[in-house]
């Protein structure tokens, strides 16, 4: 097996179906002008490709663990493909290092109540003036559902509060009343968790972000805030 057929290898594990088709156009090209460092017509289409790939793939460390093998395999000289490979790897690498996920564990006042979230070490935390949050003081980690999970039997100390909407789903402790986390009305698909239950230890950085609550469709529209719960992030 070639570098080239070990790359494509490779990126099967981890890209997307639209990064996979540049990646087979790239290894196409590579090897019917192999000898060639000029920016042909093939050449120019296929980092075309690559570059509309980037934009759909949600996997940026593929991405980023591509762009440095296609930099290795695609000869010694500096050419204007090498040097776009290379540009287009840092910033995906960077990405991938402050998405690493690290096991948060947090909960309750009395401690019946614990969880545990995969999150990065570096986070955003959304500080809300609806009128639940701001009379609780709440400030909020959003993580995609299927990262958070449920401790022991915690389950049998909860109970659920809803208003409004009924959208949102905010589950406190039956002994001592604090509400650790929720199903927020802005990410049904996700769980907020209160940034000030989570254990020490953990949280390297947290970036205080505002929502305003009290003009809750505007503020969600235009803070974005729904990607929160999306597991690419």
């Amino acid at each position: 097996m070639d570098r080239s057929e070990a790359t494509f290898s490779y990126m099967c594990a981890y890209g997307s179906p639209e990064f996979l088709f540049c990646v087979g156009l790239c290894l196409f090209t590579f090897n019917i002008q192999e000898s060639s460092n000029s920016l042909s017509l093939w050449r120019g289409l296929c980092l075309y490709y690559f570059a509309f790939a980037m934009s759909l793939c949600a996997n940026l460390e593929a991405v980023g663990l591509a762009s440095l093998l296609f930099y290795q395999n695609s000869g010694s000289s500096f050419t204007l493909e090498r040097s776009i490979y290379l540009l287009v790897s840092v910033p995906s690498i960077v990405s991938w290092m402050d998405s690493n996920l690290v096991v948060h564990k947090g909960g309750c006042h009395c401690k019946r109540v614990r969880w545990q979230v995969q999150a990065p070490a570096s986070v955003v935390a959304w500080n809300c003036n609806c009128s639940d949050c701001s009379m609780r003081g709440n400030t909020q980690i959003i993580v995609p559902s299927k990262r958070f999970e449920l401790l022991g039997d915690s389950s049998q100390f909860l109970t659920t509060y809803t208003f409004g909407t009924h959208t949102a789903k905010h589950k406190f402790c039956k002994v001592c009343g604090i509400t650790s986390f929720y199903i927020p009305r802005s990410n049904p698909d996700g769980v907020a968790v209160t940034f000030r239950c989570v254990d020490p230890g953990t949280l390297a950085h947290v970036e205080i972000k505002q929502f305003d609550g009290k003009n809750w469709e505007a503020s969600y529209k235009d803070t974005g805030i729904a990607s929160q719960s999306k597991l690419e992030n």
